[in-house]
Protein backbone atom coordinates (compact mmCIF):
# COMPACT_ATOMS: atom_id res chain seq x y z
CA UNK A 1 0.00 0.00 0.00
CA UNK A 2 1.29 3.35 -0.93
CA UNK A 3 2.21 6.41 2.37
CA UNK A 4 -0.11 8.15 3.22
CA UNK A 5 2.57 11.16 1.95
CA UNK A 6 1.84 9.85 -1.63
CA UNK A 7 -1.31 9.48 -1.49
CA UNK A 8 -2.09 13.11 -0.45
CA UNK A 9 0.45 14.37 -3.23
CA UNK A 10 -2.31 11.91 -5.30
CA UNK A 11 -5.25 13.02 -3.98
CA UNK A 12 -4.20 16.80 -4.60
CA UNK A 13 -3.41 15.95 -8.34
CA UNK A 14 -6.91 14.11 -8.55
CA UNK A 15 -7.99 17.69 -7.42
CA UNK A 16 -6.43 19.75 -9.78
CA UNK A 17 -8.03 17.25 -12.64
CA UNK A 18 -10.80 18.04 -11.50
CA UNK A 19 -10.61 21.64 -11.14
CA UNK A 20 -9.39 21.49 -14.58
CA UNK A 21 -12.29 19.61 -16.29
CA UNK A 22 -10.25 16.46 -16.66
CA UNK A 23 -11.92 13.46 -15.57
CA UNK A 24 -10.50 10.33 -17.61
CA UNK A 25 -8.50 9.62 -14.68
CA UNK A 26 -11.17 8.23 -12.64
CA UNK A 27 -10.49 5.15 -14.74
CA UNK A 28 -7.15 4.73 -15.85
CA UNK A 29 -5.63 6.28 -12.67
CA UNK A 30 -8.15 5.20 -10.17
CA UNK A 31 -8.39 1.27 -10.96
CA UNK A 32 -4.43 1.39 -9.65
CA UNK A 33 -5.43 1.84 -6.40
CA UNK A 34 -6.23 -1.02 -3.35
CA UNK A 35 -9.57 -0.74 -2.03
CA UNK A 36 -7.73 0.31 0.94
CA UNK A 37 -5.60 3.55 -0.84
CA UNK A 38 -9.24 4.21 -1.99
CA UNK A 39 -10.84 4.74 1.42
CA UNK A 40 -7.44 6.51 2.59
CA UNK A 41 -8.40 8.80 -0.16
CA UNK A 42 -12.04 9.07 0.39
CA UNK A 43 -10.63 9.96 4.05
CA UNK A 44 -8.87 12.93 3.53
CA UNK A 45 -12.87 14.54 2.74
CA UNK A 46 -14.00 17.41 1.34
CA UNK A 47 -14.18 21.28 2.23
CA UNK A 48 -15.67 22.40 -1.35
CA UNK A 49 -18.16 20.71 -4.36
CA UNK A 50 -15.75 20.11 -6.71
CA UNK A 51 -13.45 17.97 -3.51
CA UNK A 52 -17.24 16.56 -2.82
CA UNK A 53 -17.06 15.12 -6.01
CA UNK A 54 -13.55 13.51 -5.83
CA UNK A 55 -15.13 12.52 -2.71
CA UNK A 56 -18.26 10.98 -4.43
CA UNK A 57 -15.75 9.61 -7.18
CA UNK A 58 -12.97 8.02 -4.59
CA UNK A 59 -16.17 6.03 -3.09
CA UNK A 60 -17.77 4.78 -6.60
CA UNK A 61 -14.54 3.18 -7.68
CA UNK A 62 -14.30 1.49 -4.13
CA UNK A 63 -17.99 0.22 -4.87
CA UNK A 64 -17.40 -1.33 -8.16
CA UNK A 65 -14.24 -2.92 -6.76
CA UNK A 66 -16.19 -4.50 -3.73
CA UNK A 67 -18.64 -5.35 -5.41
CA UNK A 68 -16.98 -7.19 -8.46
CA UNK A 69 -15.30 -9.88 -5.30
CA UNK A 70 -19.34 -9.81 -3.87
CA UNK A 71 -20.03 -13.53 -3.10
CA UNK A 72 -23.38 -14.22 -3.74
CA UNK A 73 -24.39 -17.46 -1.81
CA UNK A 74 -27.16 -18.56 0.29
CA UNK A 75 -26.27 -16.87 3.18
CA UNK A 76 -25.95 -13.40 1.34
CA UNK A 77 -28.53 -13.74 -1.35
CA UNK A 78 -31.37 -14.76 2.56
CA UNK A 79 -29.41 -11.34 3.74
CA UNK A 80 -30.37 -9.29 0.51
CA UNK A 81 -34.04 -10.60 0.41
CA UNK A 82 -34.35 -9.49 4.35
CA UNK A 83 -32.92 -6.35 3.75
CA UNK A 84 -35.19 -5.96 0.66
CA UNK A 85 -38.42 -6.80 2.70
CA UNK A 86 -37.39 -4.66 5.55
CA UNK A 87 -37.46 -1.86 3.51
CA UNK A 88 -40.08 -2.48 1.54
CA UNK A 89 -42.08 -2.56 4.39
CA UNK A 90 -41.02 0.61 5.93
CA UNK A 91 -42.33 1.62 2.58
CA UNK A 92 -45.39 0.34 2.94
CA UNK A 93 -45.83 1.81 6.20
CA UNK A 94 -44.56 5.25 4.92
CA UNK A 95 -47.15 5.47 2.44
CA UNK A 96 -49.73 4.38 4.73
CA UNK A 97 -49.15 7.21 7.72
CA UNK A 98 -48.63 9.73 4.40
CA UNK A 99 -52.46 8.77 3.46
CA UNK A 100 -53.55 9.57 6.35
CA UNK A 101 -52.16 12.51 7.12
CA UNK A 102 -52.87 13.64 3.20
CA UNK A 103 -56.41 12.72 4.43
CA UNK A 104 -56.40 14.96 7.46
CA UNK A 105 -55.46 17.81 5.53
CA UNK A 106 -57.93 17.40 2.89
CA UNK A 107 -60.92 16.90 5.70
CA UNK A 108 -59.43 19.80 7.78
CA UNK A 109 -59.78 21.97 4.17
CA UNK A 110 -55.89 23.01 4.80
CA UNK A 111 -54.61 24.34 1.69
CA UNK A 112 -51.17 25.24 -0.05
CA UNK A 113 -49.03 22.51 2.04
CA UNK A 114 -46.52 19.96 0.66
CA UNK A 115 -46.35 16.62 2.54
CA UNK A 116 -42.94 15.52 2.15
CA UNK A 117 -41.50 11.98 3.55
CA UNK A 118 -38.26 9.43 3.23
CA UNK A 119 -36.78 6.73 4.39
CA UNK A 120 -33.83 7.49 6.45
CA UNK A 121 -30.89 4.77 6.71
CA UNK A 122 -28.26 4.33 9.49
CA UNK A 123 -24.67 3.34 8.88
CA UNK A 124 -22.56 1.38 11.03
CA UNK A 125 -19.84 3.51 11.37
CA UNK A 126 -17.88 6.74 10.57
CA UNK A 127 -16.70 6.02 7.22
CA UNK A 128 -20.31 4.33 6.26
CA UNK A 129 -21.96 7.60 7.71
CA UNK A 130 -19.90 9.86 5.84
CA UNK A 131 -20.69 8.00 2.60
CA UNK A 132 -24.61 8.06 3.55
CA UNK A 133 -24.52 11.73 4.16
CA UNK A 134 -23.39 12.19 0.29
CA UNK A 135 -26.83 10.18 -0.91
CA UNK A 136 -29.25 12.40 -2.88
CA UNK A 137 -32.28 14.02 -0.95
CA UNK A 138 -34.79 12.48 -3.41
CA UNK A 139 -33.26 9.22 -2.61
CA UNK A 140 -36.07 6.90 -1.05
CA UNK A 141 -38.14 9.63 -1.00
CA UNK A 142 -41.44 11.09 -1.87
CA UNK A 143 -43.57 14.66 -2.22
CA UNK A 144 -47.31 15.67 -2.66
CA UNK A 145 -48.90 18.68 -2.89
CA UNK A 146 -52.61 19.95 -1.51
CA UNK A 147 -52.89 20.61 -5.41
CA UNK A 148 -52.70 16.61 -6.53
CA UNK A 149 -54.95 13.90 -5.45
CA UNK A 150 -54.06 11.55 -2.89
CA UNK A 151 -54.17 8.32 -5.35
CA UNK A 152 -50.98 10.22 -7.22
CA UNK A 153 -48.87 8.38 -4.40
CA UNK A 154 -49.17 5.49 -6.43
CA UNK A 155 -47.12 7.12 -9.19
CA UNK A 156 -44.04 7.82 -6.76
CA UNK A 157 -41.75 5.31 -7.39
CA UNK A 158 -41.05 4.83 -4.01
CA UNK A 159 -44.30 3.48 -4.00
CA UNK A 160 -43.62 0.85 -6.80
CA UNK A 161 -44.43 -2.67 -5.21
CA UNK A 162 -45.31 -4.79 -8.29
CA UNK A 163 -42.17 -4.69 -10.37
CA UNK A 164 -39.39 -6.95 -9.44
CA UNK A 165 -35.73 -5.48 -9.92
CA UNK A 166 -34.09 -8.94 -9.04
CA UNK A 167 -32.62 -9.36 -12.74
CA UNK A 168 -31.16 -5.60 -12.10
CA UNK A 169 -29.27 -6.23 -8.66
CA UNK A 170 -27.94 -10.35 -9.13
CA UNK A 171 -25.80 -11.51 -11.81
CA UNK A 172 -27.08 -14.25 -14.45
CA UNK A 173 -24.96 -16.59 -12.50
CA UNK A 174 -26.39 -15.45 -8.55
CA UNK A 175 -30.06 -16.27 -10.21
CA UNK A 176 -28.72 -19.58 -11.48
CA UNK A 177 -27.81 -20.10 -7.43
CA UNK A 178 -30.77 -18.76 -6.43
CA UNK A 179 -33.08 -20.84 -8.87
CA UNK A 180 -31.11 -23.88 -6.83
CA UNK A 181 -32.28 -23.27 -3.55
CA UNK A 182 -35.92 -23.63 -2.68
CA UNK A 183 -36.61 -20.86 -0.07
CA UNK A 184 -34.87 -18.35 -2.69
CA UNK A 185 -36.95 -19.43 -5.72
CA UNK A 186 -39.30 -16.63 -5.57
CA UNK A 187 -36.55 -13.70 -4.69
CA UNK A 188 -37.74 -10.83 -5.46
CA UNK A 189 -35.96 -7.41 -5.37
CA UNK A 190 -38.05 -3.41 -4.71
CA UNK A 191 -37.65 -0.38 -5.82
CA UNK A 192 -36.19 0.70 -2.72
CA UNK A 193 -33.47 -1.85 -2.46
CA UNK A 194 -32.61 -1.39 -6.02
CA UNK A 195 -32.47 2.29 -5.82
CA UNK A 196 -30.07 2.16 -2.86
CA UNK A 197 -27.65 -0.63 -4.31
CA UNK A 198 -27.92 1.81 -7.90
CA UNK A 199 -27.93 5.48 -6.51
CA UNK A 200 -25.73 5.46 -3.36
CA UNK A 201 -22.10 5.28 -3.55
CA UNK A 202 -21.93 2.02 -0.83
CA UNK A 203 -21.32 -1.34 -2.08
CA UNK A 204 -23.31 -4.70 -1.51
CA UNK A 205 -21.30 -5.24 1.33
CA UNK A 206 -21.76 -2.01 2.78
CA UNK A 207 -25.63 -2.10 2.52
CA UNK A 208 -26.03 -5.36 4.19
CA UNK A 209 -24.16 -4.17 7.05
CA UNK A 210 -26.14 -0.76 7.59
CA UNK A 211 -27.48 -0.98 10.72
CA UNK A 212 -31.04 0.53 10.99
CA UNK A 213 -33.84 2.74 8.43
CA UNK A 214 -36.28 5.15 10.00
CA UNK A 215 -39.22 6.68 8.45
CA UNK A 216 -39.82 10.93 8.47
CA UNK A 217 -42.57 12.76 6.85
CA UNK A 218 -43.16 16.57 7.07
CA UNK A 219 -45.54 19.12 6.43
CA UNK A 220 -44.51 22.69 5.04
CA UNK A 221 -46.89 25.05 4.81
CA UNK A 222 -46.34 27.88 1.73
CA UNK A 223 -48.01 31.11 0.97
CA UNK A 224 -49.79 32.35 -2.19
CA UNK A 225 -46.54 34.29 -2.95
CA UNK A 226 -44.00 31.08 -2.38
CA UNK A 227 -46.63 29.09 -4.83
CA UNK A 228 -46.28 31.55 -7.70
Amino acid sequence: MRSTEELQQNYQKYLDYLRCGIYGFTYEELDQHSIEELETLANFGWTDEVSEELYKIFMLRRKRKLNQQFVFNQETILTIVDLDKKLTNYCRELKKEAESLFRQMQEQKRENFNLDGKIKINGNGSFIDCGLSVLSDHLLSFSINSREEIKNLNLQKIFDFDRNYADKVLSYNTQQVAKTLDELAGCRIGFAFFELYRESCLSLQDILELQGLQREINIRYYSNYEKL
